[in-house]
């Protein structure tokens, strides 16, 4: 009996728990779900489930409940105790305002800093998000064709979501290590998603040069405040196609200095926060430095967007 309870606690140990997640309508797999586990009130673990929809929770996270979410999907959050073997979630009922497109079609536009010349290349990692905000200023409307980005490098197969993102104002806490003042600043920073699809891109190793993503079927009109896209980095895989637990990410893009402040992170699922980052490197400099920061200092991705414009006649 002794030996049995000890079998028992070894199993208890090492037991973990594989979860299906698919969509409630079409029965299929959604991939890179996000997958959230709260112990009361605090996200403790953040991950995505595979590009097949599964995904696996350790024995020995310890937890409450686990939220479920996609671009396109209701979130959905469950009792650890209630957690099923699969997993549906809701499609979002939405509807989009059908894009009538009357009037001059005007020559197509590449906006944004993909041509930029001053280029430097960074590496992305999994659970970071990359984003760009791209002023309105056509006169008439603009339609986004394509969004393209630069690689320099990419060591194994890179999965990435597109993302297109409202813009909001906001006003920025900021406090320093041994002052009890709270400074507040005015920024802008992405919001939630306005185009409510899962669009999911590879990059292949050996890869350099653009990446064009097409979004014309999609008809998204850039509305007059303004938007912000960006990338998702969801996983890397090898060369059997298995995914990789790696921080070597060696996926590079390119970013180019700038004095502008549109460029949007976020660095993790746990601690799921916009930062406006030029914004918030200015503040850090002024406050603590006492002087501007350096030209190196102010970054920006160099993500550009094809857009077709049309002026009404």
């Amino acid at each position: 009996m002794r030996y049995f309870f000890y079998f028992l606690l070894i199993y208890s140990s090492c037991y973990s728990q594989t979860l299906k997640i698919l969509d409630a309508a079409t029965q299929k797999p959604i991939p890179f779900a996000t997958v959230l586990l709260k112990q009361e009130d605090k996200i403790v673990y953040g991950t995505y489930c595979s590009d097949n929809g599964e995904v696996i929770i350790a024995a020995n996270k310890e937890y409450s409940f686990a939220s479920f979410s996609c671009v396109g999907y209701k979130d959905k959050t469950i009792q650890k105790s209630l957690l099923a073997e699969i997993i549906y979630l809701e499609p979002e009922v939405y509807s989009l305002d059908e894009v009538v497109l009357t009037g001059k079609k005007l020559k197509d536009t590449l906006i944004g800093a993909f041509e930029n010349r001053r280029e430097t290349y960074t590496e992305i990692d999994t659970k970071h998000q990359y984003a760009y905000f791209f002023e309105n200023t056509f006169k008439g409307r603009a339609v986004i064709k394509s969004f393209v980005f630069k690689v320099a490098t990419v060591r194994y197969k890179t999965a990435l979501r597109i993302h297109i993102l409202k813009k909001i104002d906001c006003k920025w806490g900021y406090k320093i290590k041994g002052d009890t003042t709270q400074y507040f600043y005015d920024s802008f920073i992405p919001d939630n998603d306005l185009l409510n699809e899962n669009i999911i891109v590879y990059i292949n190793p050996q890869k350099k040069g653009t990446v064009e993503v097409d979004l014309s079927t999609y008809n998204f009109e850039i509305p007059a405040e303004g938007i912000f896209v960006g990338i998702e980095c969801l996983a890397f895989y090898d060369d059997e196609g298995k995914e990789l637990n790696t921080t070597e990410s060696r996926t590079e893009i390119a970013f180019h200095e700038t004095v502008t402040d549109n460029y949007g992170k976020k660095i993790s699922l746990v601690n799921s926060f916009w930062v406006n980052h030029n914004k918030w490197v200015k503040k850090d400099f002024e406050l603590v430095f006492k002087t501007l920061p350096g030209k190196k200092s102010l970054i920006a991705p160099s993500f550009g967007l094809k857009v077709l414009n049309y002026k009404e006649q």
